[in-house]
């Protein structure tokens, strides 16, 4: 009986046995890539992995990455794969087919796909299934998303997939310095040139230059390119990471738009000037010179002939004197070419009345011309304190008198003006006038001391009416040597002097002494 059950039991293990089926404990099995932090340009190992067991007759395992960012350097198979390719190389009925994407189409396409087939379930546990050496391209940062997917007998679903990444992480290369294609640039306004910086080192981590300019109204920058603007210096910065250098820019116009100004002749109301071309852009003289040419003398011409007054019976008509007439600006000048108004050269024609017959009002007379005025009112002069006004025609005084009004007098720093009339003071004091005045404190200048020219003082209102000014000393006189000549006698020496007066006093009493003694030889004889 016992043998019965065994043998059902053998028969049933062979029948399971020889059954095809798909996985066993999948819920445990998880494929898995690993995540990594590397540098640019660092080749680095992703393993796609295996965590758990389970047996399927086929399997494919894809990695999609992105080729721009990221390139596969080397493909090599793990434990798995070649536990794989042992079974298959002992049993070559495990296997039908086993494949792994070449590198060249995995950079190609971005994938790399590993596939394994079986014709019958093969078991895959813990270990590695392939190994990808990648490296970061050059310029590459930032987070790289290594996606995994899994197939399993045609079902996406039967293991667990967790995906990958790469972070790429730049070091940071500090800059050392920055510098310039050039640091002088000689430049003509509305002209462009173009500064390179060069950052050292060449690998630092940031490159961004930053430009500034000193005066953006005589240059701008911007990347580098320099626009002249307008005449001037102006100092162009490039920055990168903390480092500067600079460039001098030195503008001068290109003087473009230019204005010529010609020569303009001098009058008697207006100056002249030399011809001369002036830059509208900065404003200087290129050609010439604005010199300025002084107002002349006026143009006077001939003198206009004098036209005598006109006084008949028939005919009263004022006449003109001689004068002349500048043609530039029409200004009438008498025969001494003083200028005059043109009512100033008028030669009035008025009557001469004479035998006039006068009233306290009125006055009648005739004039040569035989024209007669009868009870005519008086007319002009003026009335003062102690005076009628004079009639300008008849000379008679008339009206009355106007005790407000004085005439003559001067007032003075003390007193007020005394009307030469009626002798009484009017008006008001006039302290700028100063009858009484004396010079005070004025010193004579020496080789020694300053002089003084002295104060103006007014001797009626005790006040200083002009401050004086300081003399500088004067100048001492060099001593001058004559009679250099060793030989003569000195001019100026005192001793010769003597000497000389010395000698003729002997002389004179030689002669003397000479005279008397011949005369009383004389008396002798």
């Amino acid at each position: 009986m016992k043998t019965k059950i065994l043998t059902v039991l053998l028969l049933v293990v062979v029948a399971l046995s020889m059954i095809p089926f798909s996985t066993v404990n999948a819920a445990t099995a998880t494929i898995s890539l690993d995540s990594k932090s590397v540098k640019p340009e660092e080749e680095f190992t992703v393993d796609m992995k295996v965590s758990g067991s389970f047996s399927a007759n086929s399997i494919e395992e894809t990695i999609k990455f992105d080729n721009t960012k990221l390139e596969v350097v080397k493909i090599t198979n793990g434990d798995v794969a070649r536990n794989f390719a042992m079974a298959s190389f002992d049993n070559p009925e495990l296997s039908t087919a086993s494949a792994i994407t070449t590198k060249d189409i995995a950079n190609e396409l971005g994938l790399i796909t590993a596939t394994f087939a079986c014709n019958q379930p093969f078991a895959y546990s813990n270990g590695t299934i392939i190994t990808v050496t990648f490296k970061a391209k050059l310029g590459v940062s930032g987070n790289q998303t290594l996606s995994l997917t899994s197939v399993v007998d045609g079902k996406t679903n039967v293991v667990t997939s967790k995906s990958g990444s790469i972070d790429v992480k730049v070091p940071v290369i500090d800059v050392t310095g920055v510098k310039l294609n050039t640091n002088k640039l000689d430049m003509k306004a509305g002209e462009t040139k173009t500064l390179t910086a060069t950052v050292e080192p060449s690998n630092a981590t940031n490159k961004t230059v930053k430009w500034e300019t000193s005066d953006s109204s005589v240059a701008t920058v911007s990347n580098g390119t320099v626009k002249a603007l307008k005449e001037g210096n102006v100092t162009i910065t490039a920055t990168v990471g903390g480092k500067s250098t600079s460039c001098t820019v030195t503008v001068v116009c290109a003087h473009k738009d230019v204005t010529e100004h010609p020569a303009k002749e001098a009058t008697c109301i207006e100056k002249g000037n030399t011809a001369y071309t002036v830059c509208n852009t900065c404003g200087k003289i290129i050609a010439g010179e604005n010199k300025e040419i002084p107002v002349r003398d006026h143009t006077y011409g001939n003198l206009i002939a004098e036209v005598p007054a006109v006084h008949t019976k028939d005919e009263l008509k004022n006449g003109t004197a001689a004068h002349y007439k500048c043609s530039v600006c029409n200004k009438v000048f008498n025969k001494d070419k003083k200028e005059v108004k043109a009512e100033d050269l008028i030669i009035k024609a008025e009557h001469n009345y004479s035998d006039f017959e006068i009233t306290d009002e009125t006055h009648s007379a005739k004039c040569a011309c035989g024209k007669v005025v009868k009870n005519e009112p008086h007319k002009g002069g003026t009335a003062y304190c102690n005076e009628k006004a004079i009639c300008e025609v008849c000379k008679a005084h008339y009206g009355e008198l106007n005790p407000d009004s004085h005439k003559g007098g001067e007032a003075t720093c003390i007193a007020k003006a005394v009307c030469e009339l009626c002798k009484k003071e009017y008006g008001e004091i006039n302290s700028e006038n100063h009858k009484n005045i004396e010079l005070q404190g004025d010193v004579e200048a020496t080789t020694e001391k300053e002089g003084y020219t002295g104060d103006v003082y007014c001797k009626d209102c005790k006040k200083i009416v002009e401050k004086g000014e300081v003399i500088a000393k004067l100048e001492k006189e060099p001593v001058k040597e004559e009679n250099v000549d060793p030989n003569k006698p000195k001019t100026a020496d005192n001793s010769h002097i003597v000497l000389w007066i010395g000698l003729s006093l002997v002389s004179i009493a030689g002669v003397v002494f000479i005279i008397r003694h011949n005369a009383k030889k004389g008396m002798n004889n």
